[in-house]
């Protein structure tokens, strides 16, 4: 299951004393990160994520990677990130997963890992398996 979603508000911003309005950063066509997860797109991290790059009006889009063939799947979406105008990517991962490294390993586009609280151990295996690669 892929899950694409694009946000960014229009380009209407009132005016006052901020000054002009501004066209968004990204237009809704064309994000400007990726999201990818192997943790369902629900989890409170990336709902936050999401909304922060909402708020920020910058485009993103959410793939979710279901556990079976996701190495393969991640390799495919690195490579073509830089092609689809893609300027970040954050890979959400949860337990001991390699999703960030995977990711990295094969695009020039900047990558970061976001580890996720998930199982026993309350996201310290996530955080060890992320920084460990980098």
């Amino acid at each position: 299951m892929t899950v694409r979603s694009i946000h960014a508000p229009g380009s209407e911003r009132a005016t006052g004393d901020a000054g002009p309005a501004r066209p968004p950063l990204a237009a809704p066509e064309t994000p400007l990160v990726g999201i990818l997860t192997v943790v369902k797109p629900d989890h409170h991290a990336i709902v936050g994520l999401r909304a922060s790059l909402a708020a920020l009006e910058v485009g993103c889009e959410l793939t979710y990677l279901p556990s079976e063939n996701a190495t393969d799947r991640a390799i495919a979406y690195a490579e073509a990130a830089a092609r689809q105008g893609l300027e970040l990517v954050i890979a959400c991962t949860a337990r001991a997963d390699r999703l960030a490294s995977v990711v990295a390993a094969c695009t020039q586009v900047p990558v970061i890992g976001l580890p996720l609280s998930a199982g026993r151990l309350g996201g310290v295996d996530s955080l060890l398996s992320t920084v460990q690669a980098a």
